[in-house]
């Protein structure tokens, strides 16, 4: 997506805090803590805005990639930017470092970088097994932990015992 020109209008507004609507002026952010947490983020927790260029057309950019551009400078091509304080809201530049897509990603969470399942069992060759979700496409795989699945389907099988025998 790189950079874009941000008019001096939308730079103001974000500057300053302050949507211009009809219905009144409202802040774009709040300060909590180091954060600047994005007050309307959208489904994939990332904030976004959008305003219209001069020729009408509506142009929706992330909210933490302008506040990086008209705060510390362009972003170097080809680059992603890092949340470091891993708040997707958060649009602090101070939290953002451009890297590859790839650091990026083998940064981020989710994406097979964890050690651990989250009850803490270690993530080695004999409890992993890979599961492909229903929704997605057979490219995307999970990591399931053995254990845990092992605990979950004991307990399944156990309330449906206890369910047929009750009858």
């Amino acid at each position: 997506m790189g950079n874009v020109v941000i008019p001096i209008r939308v730079q103001e507004r974000l500057l300053f805090n302050q949507s211009s609507t009809l219905r009144g002026s409202r802040p774009y952010y709040r300060l909590e803590n180091k954060h600047w947490i994005w007050l309307r983020p959208g489904p994939d927790g990332y904030g976004t805005m959008q305003w219209r260029d001069e020729n009408g057309k509506v142009v929706t950019r992330r909210a933490h990639r302008l506040m990086y551009q008209i705060l510390v400078g362009p972003i170097p091509a080809g680059m992603d930017l890092d949340h470091l304080c891993r708040v997707r809201a958060c649009v602090n530049p101070e939290h953002l470092e451009p890297v590859t897509r790839k650091e990026n990603v083998a940064r981020g969470i989710g994406h097979g970088s964890e050690t651990h399942c989250p009850k803490g069992h270690p993530y080695v060759e004999g409890n992993i097994y890979l599961a492909y979700p229903l929704y997605r496409e057979k490219r995307y795989v999970t990591r399931r932990c053995r254990l845990c699945t092992l605990r979950s389907n004991a307990k399944s099988r156990e309330r449906r015992e206890r369910r047929a025998s009750s009858r």
